[in-house]
Order: structure tokens, then C-alpha cells, then sequence
């Protein structure tokens, strides 16, 4: 999410989170106020995203990425991340 979208409808958040390092993570679970329970992380990357909810007990949510032209960094690094998610689901 942006920083702008957040702003626009008022979503306290954190930029840069570091993710999967859960410090920031739980800095933004303290500073809405919530429960781990009551959170889940929605994400396109198992390495960053699901890991990082995961490694603190928050439920996650893999998604389809967003970009419609991924560099080649994020190609290579997708498709090892496709090759994890056939293995998990074998």
C-alpha cells in the first residue's frame, strides 16, 4: 500500500518495514491498536511477505503480484518463489 492511499483514508501504516523482520511489523500492530489474532499480512511474495507473517504468528495471504512488467530481479526472483510454492503445495 502507499503511502498516498493511506493517507487518503486515513490506514495508520509503516513504510520500509524490512520485511520479514518482524519489528516493524509489530510497531504497526501496537500502533493500530490490534492483536496479532486480529491481523493478517496480504502479500505477492512468500520470501518477504508470508515469512515475515509466519515468523511472528500473524495469518498470510499470497497474492498475485501487481506489476505488470517485473524487472528481471523480481522475474528471478518469482520464479524461485513459484518453485517454493509447488514444493509447499506438493
Amino acid at each position: 500500500m502507499s503511502k498516498n492511499y493511506c493517507q487518503k483514508f486515513e490506514i495508520p501504516f509503516v513504510a520500509r518495514a524490512t520485511k520479514p523482520r518482524s519489528k516493524f511489523i509489530e510497531m504497526a500492530i501496537t500502533k493500530m491498536n490490534l492483536k496479532k489474532s486480529d491481523v493478517v499480512i496480504v502479500g505477492d511474495r512468500i520470501t518477504t511477505d508470508v515469512l515475515a507473517g509466519k515468523l511472528i504468528g500473524i495469518k498470510t495471504f499470497l497474492v498475485k503480484p501487481l506489476t505488470q512488467m517485473p524487472s528481471k530481479l523480481q522475474r528471478i526472483i518469482y520464479s524461485f518463489e513459484n518453485y517454493l510454492l509447488k514444493k509447499i503445495e506438493s
